[in-house]
C-alpha cells in the first residue's frame, strides 16, 4: 500500500509509477506488470482497506486508482498504436524458467518478460487469459471486449483456463494453474457482486491475531501440544 520510495517512467505519453529502489541496494527486480492492481481493484476496489462502502464508482484510494488506470491505460495503447494485444501479468510456462513476470515496465526496458533470475525471455510473453478477465471486470471499454473475444477459446471444458496467448505467434500456453482459475472466478464474481472484500463490523479472530503484539502478520500462528494430545 505505500509507494514511497518511486520513480517514473513514460511510455506512450502515460506515466507509470514502479518501484524506487535501487536494485543494486536491495536485489530486486522491480517489474512493472498488471498483476498487484487488478488483485487490488477486484478485492478493495481501490478503496482503503477500512471502507466499508459497497459503491465501485469511486475509489478512497486515488493514488492506487491512478497507478492502476495507467498501467490500463498503457497496455490499451500499445493496442491502439502497434496493433499488439496486451494483457500482461505473472505466469508460468511448461518449460524453463517455468515462470515469468510479463513486464510493462523493468530494467529500464518497455514490453520485457523476466524470469526470476532477471534473464529476459521476450517470446514467452503472453496475453493473459487471468489478466484479460479482470481487466475486463474492472474497466468497460471496446479494448477489454475485444480482449474477452481472444481469449474465450482458452478453455478446456474438463481441466480448466490456459495461461493465456502467445503474443508473438498467438500459440496458446496450455499449463493449467490454480492462480489463473481462481482469478477468472474472481474476475466474475467481481461482475455479479463488486468488491470483494467487505469488512464486518464484528471483531473476527484474525483480527485479534493481527492486533497481538505477539501474533502480527508475518509471524506463524503456533499451536502447543502437550504430550497427552
Amino acid at each position: 500500500m505505500r509507494i514511497d520510495p518511486y520513480d517514473v517512467a513514460t511510455i506512450y505519453s502515460i506515466d507509470l509509477l514502479f518501484d524506487g529502489r535501487d536494485p543494486r541496494d536491495f536485489d530486486v527486480l522491480r517489474p512493472v506488470y498488471s498483476t498487484p492492481y487488478l488483485w487490488m481493484g477486484l478485492e478493495f476496489n481501490w478503496d482503503r482497506v477500512s471502507d466499508s462502502s459497497s459503491s465501485d464508482a469511486n475509489h478512497t484510494d486515488p493514488v492506487m486508482s491512478a497507478m492502476a488506470d495507467s498501467l490500463y491505460l498503457v497496455q490499451q495503447a500499445r493496442w491502439d498504436v502497434d496493433r499488439i494485444y496486451t494483457a500482461r501479468g505473472d505466469h508460468v510456462v511448461a518449460g524453463e524458467p517455468y515462470f515469468v513476470y510479463d513486464a510493462v515496465y523493468a530494467l529500464g526496458t518497455p514490453w520485457i518478460t523476466l524470469a526470476e533470475d532477471g534473464s529476459s525471455h521476450d517470446h514467452l510473453a503472453l496475453v493473459s487469459t487471468r489478466v484479460a478477465f479482470q481487466m475486463w471486470a474492472l474497466w468497460k471499454t471496446d479494448y477489454t471486449d475485444r480482449l474477452m473475444v481472444l481469449v474465450k477459446e482458452l478453455y478446456d471444458p474438463q481441466r480448466g483456463w490456459y495461461e493465456g496467448r502467445y503474443e508473438r505467434n498467438s500459440k496458446y500456453e496450455k499449463s493449467i494453474t490454480l492462480k489463473t482459475n481462481a482469478g477468472v472466478l474472481e474476475a466474475l464474481l467481481y461482475k455479479t457482486k463488486g468488491k470483494l472484500y467487505q469488512p464486518s463490523g464484528s471483531r473476527e479472530y484474525r483480527d485479534v491475531q493481527f492486533d497481538s503484539r505477539f501474533y502480527h502478520p508475518g509471524k506463524c500462528l503456533i499451536k502447543t501440544f502437550d504430550a497427552y494430545d
